[in-house]
């Protein structure tokens, strides 16, 4: 399973092993250690501490600046199971921004799409997309990938998740790194 944390502007992952127990952490790029995972017979656990908060969803739209106030204690699990394909919102004491703790299972099928010919495919979980992905933070029309000027670019259609290339947003439209 990986586990992705995802900022406005930034992506952490870990992938976690086929095993039933240990912890494993998602750090940062100064290896800054930010959420703590257990694995208790082969379920994956986070839990709020002093400095990471996991907030309930119902509670999203009540929160501001400072995620750490007092009155979102009835926002705050204590522990919480980390299925695949789930969603968490989580505070991180310091950084003023929410991430979106998401799991998901390891990809290993890969698929070669030849576009050459071409205008634009579109990813998404819909079914009029050139590349289906079936997950909860996958919109209908995610993504659009063309050719301009030649050069392959990747236009962001999603404004809740977003879309990233190798870790870093695209906003709206970014040159593909390949």
């Amino acid at each position: 399973m990986v586990i992705a944390l995802i900022g406005k502007d930034k992506i952490y992952k870990t992938t976690l092993p086929d095993i039933s127990k240990g912890d494993y952490w998602i750090s940062d790029e100064q290896d800054k250690k930010l959420v703590n995972i257990k694995m208790i017979d082969n379920k994956c656990y986070i839990s709020s501490s002093s400095t990471v908060r996991i907030i309930n969803p119902k509670y999203i739209n009540e929160i501001h600046q400072n995620f750490f106030d007092k009155e979102l204690d009835k926002a705050i699990v204590k522990e919480c199971y980390v299925e695949t394909y789930s969603i968490h919102y989580i505070a991180i004491k310091g950084i003023e921004e929410l991430f979106i703790l998401y799991a998901m299972p390891t990809c290993e099928k890969f698929e070669k799409y030849d576009i050459t010919n071409a205008l634009e495919l579109f990813i998404g979980s819909g079914e009029e997309c050139h590349i289906q992905a079936d997950s909860p933070i996958i919109k209908r029309k995610h993504a659009r990938i063309y050719y301009s000027n030649t050069q392959l670019m990747l236009e962001n259609l999603d404004t809740d998740y977003g879309t990233f290339i190798n870790n870093r947003p695209c906003r709206k439209i970014c040159k593909t790194i390949i």
